[in-house]
């Protein structure tokens, strides 16, 4: 980053600082948004979330979204407990021998996601996929956000997205 910090970036702390749900993110980055997104997966109106991570499931079956189980972030089970995993990686990079622990350890796994704001720095085999923190927020702004109704939901997701966005702008300046 250079000497000079730009409009853009001043503008990307203020709002990030007055964001009560950024706040509330500081305690645990990874596992703030780990929790977030399966909260939301959990949510009728936000559940097409899971379609971003997993483009065949079939979100109007039944499902079930575990939370930090076998130290995996998020499995998401289909009504035949085939396993879905997301494994997020906003501060640190993922570990090749954590993912086939993971895909040993999880019964019936199908494939994995894993999330960050950089690509890992290894190539992943066939059973994972990169989904960057920006893709999330362009996913959400555009998909999920336009659908909800519910005014606390689509305020406490507006500011989600918010943080995220601004979260780029400040890695893309660094």
């Amino acid at each position: 980053m250079g000497s000079e910090i730009s409009e853009e970036f001043k503008k990307a702390i203020d709002e990030l600082e007055s964001l009560p749900i950024y706040t509330m993110s500081l305690g645990s980055k990874e596992l703030f948004h780990s929790n977030f997104w399966g909260w939301l997966m959990d949510q009728d109106e936000t559940r097409s979330l899971i379609n971003l991570f997993f483009e065949e499931i079939d979100i109007s079956t039944e499902l079930k979204v575990d939370r930090e189980k076998g130290n995996r972030d998020i499995t998401i089970l289909d009504k035949d407990k085939n396993a879905y995993v997301i494994e997020n990686k906003i501060k640190s990079s993922p570990n090749e021998n954590q993912l086939k622990k993971y895909e040993a350890d999880t019964e019936k796994f199908v494939r994995g996601i894993i999330t960050g704001v950089k690509e890992p720095p290894f190539n992943l085999d066939t059973n994972w996929t990169f989904i960057s923190y920006r893709r999330i927020a362009e996913y959400l702004k555009d998909n999920v956000f336009p659908k909800v109704t519910n005014p606390d939901l689509k305020n406490v997701l507006g500011q989600y997205i918010k943080m995220i966005v601004n979260i780029n702008i400040i890695i893309d300046e660094c």
